[in-house]
This record gives C-alpha cells, structure tokens and sequence, in this order.
C-alpha cells in the first residue's frame, strides 16, 4: 500500500502537468475558461484516462505507484472505476480520509487501493 504522503506527492505532480497543459491551451484560447478552470478539467481527464487504460497517473507512474482493484486480484481498474475514483479525489476530502488499511475513502467506495509498483 501507497503512503498518503506519496499519493499526495502524485497528485501535486499531475497538478502540475495539468496546470501547464492548461496555461499552454490558454495561449490560444480561452474558450474553455481561464487556466485554473481548464487546469482542474486537464486533471480530470488525465485522472480517468490514466487510471482507466493504464491502472496509473503520470504523477503515480513517477512516483512508482499504481491502482489496483481489490475485489478480483489482477483485474483492470475499468473505466466507471477510474471515472469516480477521480471525481472523488477532485472533492479532496474522501482522499484525505483514510481507513487503518491506509486507502481513501474513494478507494473504498470503488473497491481500489493505491500499491507500490
């Protein structure tokens, strides 16, 4: 199991990933908000689509770290999955709540857990 200090460095990660994608989009237009809005929806897409086709973010993918699902060992995260992993994890607080296992209580609502990998 991942440490909160280590999903939190993975988040902050594709924080930044996701604020410099925005800040580039906004060069050329601003049609899709200012950066701050468009950073948080590059960070949503990134969040689904990383943990749906590939069981990671960039952020968790630097850090060594992956999603897994608990339920069926060796099973894809699948895409419903990833999806309320990561609105959840937008809303902070079921992230920073944490079971003695150590997983989020967004991990335990989509039967998930951040590991080592």
């Amino acid at each position: 199991m991942a440490s909160v200090a280590r999903r939190a460095g993975a988040v902050a990660i594709d924080w930044l990933i996701s604020w410099i994608i925005a800040a580039f989009i906004n060069m050329f237009t601003n049609a899709l908000g200012d950066t701050a809005t468009l950073t948080l929806l590059v960070w949503v897409v990134i969040g689904i689509i990383g943990g749906w086709l590939f069981a990671r973010t960039p952020g968790m993918a630097v850090l060594r770290l992956g999603v897994a699902r608990v339920d069926v060992a060796g099973a894809r995260v699948g895409l419903w999955r990833a999806a309320v992993r990561t609105l959840l994890t937008m809303f902070v607080l079921p992230a920073a709540m944490v079971d003695v296992d150590g997983r989020g209580m967004h991990d335990r609502g989509t039967g998930t857990a951040v590991i080592r990998a």
